[in-house]
């Protein structure tokens, strides 16, 4: 047998068990409309595979979206499996004003530890779902884990088979996750806290003068010191941690299951041990570190919370070195 027909043997079963079970959760629920999804966290976006459509609300089988426009990321950052009140939970959605979604739920499919897609009921009016129901829901769930598993093993496969992988997910001077890498690693990761509701916290950091540093050392000399960042955060970074380049001189260093309290104390960590490095190597340099927790912000504002706290510690780090200079010797 092909590998193909293979791969078209295991879709169809996996469409045949399927579509009774969609039907089963739209009588459970009463919503107007239930569907599969995939998510394609390497390509942050998340398509319908099957559904189960009244005439008052339809999802298109085969329809994709950016992750970043996903109800099941509103959910999932939210913490909230299901609501009745679509513009209130997730104001601005698509969902909510574009299909005009008034009750949503959205149950991970998980297998290996790993989010594969969701089982979402939508509906026009408000309908409850009680918790027993949800709880049915989830036994759904875990049926359909499995199945999706293979179609995401031989979806990258073929990606794989087809070069689709060039995109790198490590930084070459550094060896730290780059920007895609740190990103695909945030989402699933606040997907993760949401729905546990747990803490977590990012840090933004750049190195204070850097265009100076490569001035005074040249551009070895800088990427010396882009690489004594990447080595404190390293060694700082617990096994469940992920630091990044984001590019330039700009890096972040993901937190999972941490509190404000404990971002800031890794924060110090960080700009101590990377200020001791670097006198060390002979091009001083210090940081500048912006950090967040969802103790005190939304999930879905972790990395602008952390970006707007790191330009505030830039402007107070230039407020003070105006001030210690004397009137004379400012520019």
């Amino acid at each position: 047998m092909e590998s193909g027909e293979g791969e078209a043997t295991e879709f169809e079963a996996f469409e045949r068990s399927s579509r009774p079970l969609l039907e089963l959760v739209r009588r459970l629920t009463g919503l107007d409309t239930s569907f599969i999804t995939s998510i394609d966290w390497a390509a942050q976006s998340q398509t319908v595979v099957f559904a189960s459509n009244t005439s008052q609300l339809e999802m298109t089988e085969g329809s994709t979206v950016d992750w970043s426009d996903s109800m099941c990321r509103w959910a999932f950052l939210s913490g909230l499996e299901h609501t009745v009140d679509v513009p209130t939970a997730y104001p601005g959605s698509v969902g909510g004003e574009v299909l005009g979604m008034q009750s949503f739920l959205a149950v991970p499919i998980i297998e290996e530890g790993a989010t594969l897609g969701t089982l979402c009921g939508a509906s026009r009016s408000s309908v409850a779902v009680d918790e027993e129901t949800v709880g049915h829901l989830r036994l759904i769930a875990d049926s359909l884990a499995m199945q999706m598993l293979n179609q995401v093993r031989h979806a990258e496969d073929r990606r794989r088979a087809e070069g689709a992988e060039r995109l790198a997910l490590t930084d070459s001077v550094t060896g730290l996750a780059n920007h895609r890498a740190f990103t695909i690693r945030m989402e699933e990761e606040l997907a993760r806290s949401g729905r546990h509701g747990t803490d977590i916290a990012v840090l933004a950091m750049d190195v204070d003068e850097f265009k100076a540093v490569n001035d005074s050392h040249g551009h070895e000399g800088g990427n010396d010191v882009l690489r004594a960042l990447g080595g404190v955060l390293r060694s700082v970074a617990r096994i469940e941690d992920t630091p990044a380049r984001l590019g330039g001189d700009e890096f972040a260093l993901l937190l999972p299951e941490t509190d404000e309290h404990g971002a800031a104390v890794t924060a110090a960590r960080v700009a101590d041990s990377f200020r001791e490095t670097t006198a060390a190597l002979g091009t001083p340099a210090t940081l500048s570190i912006g950090a967040a927790s969802s103790t005190s912000h939304p999930r879905r504002m972790l990395m602008v919370a952390a970006d707007e706290a790191l330009y505030d510690s830039k402007r107070r780090r230039t407020a003070d070195l105006g001030a210690a200079t004397p009137p004379s010797d400012r520019v």
